[in-house]
């Protein structure tokens, strides 16, 4: 009997260790697309991301090419865009292709429609596009357009498009990235906001001021976010490392190549060339808004999810194995081995976690903490466990208590997720923990 007894306490801990467990089965991978056969159905709202009738949690990256997708997929996104579909070359099988590729790839595609200006050989494209693709079955969504301008199309131009598009398939979102979003808020089902700066004390400012001016606007929204050293507002450097903005600065002045001040421009950024991996060695400074550890790339990450964006779409893929090009060149994240190895990390926490980070503005908490401005906590419920994220955006080093009352949580112990089994132990209501600049930390509560 005493025998039984113990194999039934083991039999006990386990099933109570498995529940508490944050990687359960790839069952509850919600990350991974449900992609079959047939023609791809896709929802996509503020609370609703379905693909193929499945939970799905979108990790989008732009500018991948066919030859990059092993990687991509490697790294944990899910979702692909490319900026060639709106060249004229791309032909029906080199558009098919690509599509092809993707569903090989189990990546999904959100396809670039290019309405950045309609003529009506563009219109006759687009048209020809959406009847050429919306059966496939990795077609995820259309963007339709990259910031429309009333400079360069008109909104009737665009809704007449749009409205052909959601009566032609009804089975897939649009998305459009708008500056101006008031003239062109019937033009697409969801808006994508960029955010130009990486890390979380600059996005969430951002993230802010763009929810107050829509808020009488009410369109879904969702976050891009910033994979480039922008250098924006950052007046502790003179220039960003983004060698597009020098150049094309020097372009718009009239200096063209082989002129004196763009070869010296070119001789500054030689060194840089040589060793992109370590921008210092040019003597270049990244800035501020660049995601330059591990630790912001995480929370960066989880930043998007946690402030209500139905998805992460990331801005722009390089590939490390390349070049860049000085005059269009963009230098982002990929271009730092131990920044692309802290995406993977990333991606698979949230690959673990998916279960409750899908439709993360629906049945959660989340506030700033009430004596701790800068101090950003959202929880959700799946079942018996609870979890909670709490990201330091302060922009300074923060340690103190922090009161959880507001998610009436009965249990007194948290335990730390990817840090070492370390635990937390809640004095009442309250958490005290020690947070580096930009560093998120996520619990779990059984």
């Amino acid at each position: 009997m005493k025998r039984i007894s113990s194999l039934m306490v083991l039999l006990v801990w386990a099933v109570a260790m498995t529940a508490f467990n944050p990687v359960k089965n790839k069952k509850t991978n919600y990350a991974e697309p449900l992609i079959t056969e047939k023609s791809s159905v896709v929802t996509l709202t503020q609370t609703e991301s379905v693909v193929n009738g499945r939970p799905f949690l979108p990790l989008g990256l732009y500018a991948v090419g066919v030859e990059d997708m092993p990687m991509v997929k490697e790294l944990g996104f899910n979702l692909v865009h490319n900026y060639g579909f709106r060249n004229k070359d791309m032909t029906e099988d080199k558009l098919l292709a690509y599509m092809d590729a993707a569903q090989k790839n189990g990546l999904m595609v959100y396809v670039n429609l290019d309405g950045f200006t309609i003529t009506p050989e563009k219109e006759q494209r687009i048209r020809w596009m959406v009847k050429l693709l919306k059966n496939h079955p990795a077609l995820y969504a259309w963007y339709l357009v990259d910031e429309p301008y009333i400079k360069n199309v008109k909104p009737e131009d665009l809704q007449r498009i749009y409205d052909w598009i959601k009566k032609e398939d009804p089975n897939h979102p649009v998305i459009n990235s708008n500056w101006e979003l008031e003239t062109f808020k019937d033009c697409c089902d969801l808006d994508m906001r960029q955010m130009y700066d990486g890390v979380p004390s600059k996005l969430t400012p951002d993230l802010e001021k763009y929810l107050k001016g829509s808020s009488k606007i009410g369109k879904p929204w969702l976050a891009i976010i910033n994979a480039y050293d922008s250098g924006w507002g950052d007046k502790t450097i003179e220039k960003s490392v983004n060698p597009t903005s020098t150049f094309g600065k020097l372009d718009k002045e009239g200096h063209k190549p082989g002129s004196s001040e763009w070869e010296a421009e070119v001789e500054r950024w030689s060194p840089f060339l040589k060793n992109l991996s370590n921008p210092a060695a040019a003597g270049l400074k990244t800035s501020t808004a660049f995601p330059d550890t591990p630790e912001k790339i995480r929370s960066s990450f989880y930043w998007a999810f946690v402030h209500g964006s139905n998805g992460l779409f990331y801005w722009l893929f390089t590939n490390p194995k390349n070049s860049i090009s000085l005059r269009w060149g963009w230098y982002t994240v990929f271009h730092q081995p131990c920044l692309v190895e802290a995406i993977a990390r990333t991606t698979k926490e949230l690959n673990e976690l998916s279960r409750f980070l899908i439709n993360p503005s629906k049945g959660s908490i989340s506030f700033n903490a009430p004596e701790n401005p800068g101090i950003f906590v959202w929880s959700k419920c799946v079942g018996k466990e609870r979890l909670l994220v709490i990201i330091n955006e302060t922009g300074e080093d923060f340690s103190g208590t922090i009161d959880l009352s507001a998610l009436d949580i009965s249990s007194r112990r948290l335990k730390v997720y990817k840090e070492d089994k370390r635990k937390i132990k809640l004095n009442q209501n309250s958490l005290t923990d020690f947070f580096r600049k930009e560093e998120v930390h996520v619990y779990f509560v059984k």
